[in-house]
């Protein structure tokens, strides 16, 4: 390849990651290979060069398939936006963090209703009462955000999603912005539990009544290598069902 390139290992059997890991270090660039640096969403375990910033998100067995497809240029490369997300807590940020997938508002202890004051580029959106709330992006609104009714949005939309989770009110449904708008949420004064607020499903901050997310577009963006025959729609008809009888 002529870029370079990481892997993220995806269910890969050890002896077959070895072999990765040895036959990516002999034809890096400079020599240099890392193993277990960064851990990608869902931690998978990248491995190859840190100065390539493309990953290969694949299975064994489509790996094993396409090598030589990959290894000969054949392939495109999708670019995934992120979200960047800070906690504000009396007026000085205590956390911030980056999710590739969604950001999610969860009470922290009990199944009960947290509120949430939400505003939309610093115009009242609403308040709501819910379980949650699901900011995703659209590499993400396959996972959390669709299980909680949300939309399917393709990878390449310029576009997030605001999913509440289990609201009280019917009306307060799901709703796709512009994906360069800023969203600030507050938790009400009159959520009197322990709430937190979750990146990619791997760091968790706790937060309090009045406390303040404030999320938007990340700077980094993510590359996935996408083999021959891969694409958006056949991923969907596979895992959906979509096209088989019951």
């Amino acid at each position: 390849m002529k870029n370079g390139y990481e892997v993220v290992k995806n269910f890969i059997t050890p002896s077959f990651a070895d072999y990765l890991k040895n036959y990516f270090t002999l034809i890096a660039e400079n020599g240099e290979c890392i193993e277990g640096d960064y851990q990608a969403p869902d931690s998978h375990c990248i491995y190859g060069d840190p100065a390539f910033d493309t990953l290969m998100l694949m299975t064994s067995p489509i790996i094993e398939e396409n090598l030589n497809s990959i290894f000969s240029d054949e392939y495109s490369v999708d670019e995934r936006i992120s979200l960047i997300g800070s906690v504000i807590r009396d007026g000085s940020e205590i956390s911030k963090n980056i999710s590739f997938n969604d950001v999610v508002i969860h009470s922290k202890d009990a199944v009960r209703m947290i509120e949430m004051d939400t505003t939309l580029n610093g115009k009242n959106l609403y308040t709501v009462n819910a379980d949650g709330l699901v900011i995703s992006t659209p590499t993400g609104s396959t996972a959390y955000s669709l299980s909680s009714g949300g939309p399917i949005l393709e990878p390449n939309m310029d576009a997030l999603v605001i999913v509440p989770i289990c609201p009280h009110l019917l009306s307060n449904r799901p709703i796709v912005i512009d994906m360069n708008s800023i969203i600030e949420i507050k938790l009400s004064e009159k959520s009197n539990m322990n709430a937190s607020v979750t990146f990619d499903g791997q760091i968790n901050v706790p937060i309090q009544a009045n406390d303040i997310i404030k999320i938007s577009k990340g700077e980094i963006s993510l590359k996935l290598i996408q083999p021959p025959g891969i694409d958006f729609l056949s991923i969907l008809r596979e895992k959906l069902g979509w096209g088989y009888k019951p």
